[in-house]
């Protein structure tokens, strides 16, 4: 049971014996990662018999996805993982939650995870964006009951705990998200 305390990193293993599996660092020119480097984190792309041939009815979808490496076709998961010291994957996070902050990859949910372990029980949920492509300033939209939520010591707490570039700028209240007709944030 001490295994799962730490549920920063989880293994999630090997690839079967009839599939094959590749890290690529796509900041390092789509290189690929090898299983003795466990510094580098990257998408995870696989192949094997039973990979699905086409997303059905939507090919632009299946051509962003599916790429060629070796004269083997893969699947690009957006899962994003690194190997562990026993050449396992370990899962960090998926692509489309990361964004560059300072020249920096930051994974949003990292942020999120810290900003609700400040104030568990008054946080219910909280969403960190990026304010603009432009700029590289945070907003952290925090859902709470207590509209008087003290954010400079959830600011001081994220400064306490994660690098620079990671800590928002700016630190919204609401009792709910806003959604669209859609039922979306």
């Amino acid at each position: 049971m001490d295994e799962l305390t730490d549920l920063s990193t989880l293994s999630i293993g090997c690839s079967l014996a009839e599939y094959r599996c590749l890290l690529l660092d796509e900041s390092n020119d789509g290189k690929i990662i090898s299983t003795s480097d466990t510094n580098s984190i990257g998408q995870i792309y696989l192949a094997g018999a039973g990979l699905f041939k086409c997303y059905y009815n939507n090919p632009e979808l299946t051509s962003t996805t599916r790429v060629i490496i070796d004269n083997e076709e893969y699947f690009k998961t957006g899962d994003l993982a690194r190997y562990n010291a026993k050449r396992e994957l370990e899962y960090t996070g998926r692509i489309d939650s990361q964004i560059k902050v300072d020249d920096q990859l930051v994974e949003t949910a990292d942020i999120e995870r810290k900003i609700i372990a400040c104030c568990p029980n008054e946080i219910s949920s909280c969403l960190v964006v990026k304010l603009s492509q432009e700029e590289d300033l945070l907003v952290a939209y925090i859902i709470s009951d207590n509209s008087q939520l003290d954010t400079e010591s959830i600011r001081n707490y994220c400064k306490d705990r994660l690098r620079k570039c990671m800590v928002p700028s700016y630190f919204v209240v609401l009792n709910k998200f806003p959604l669209d007709t859609n039922g979306q944030v």
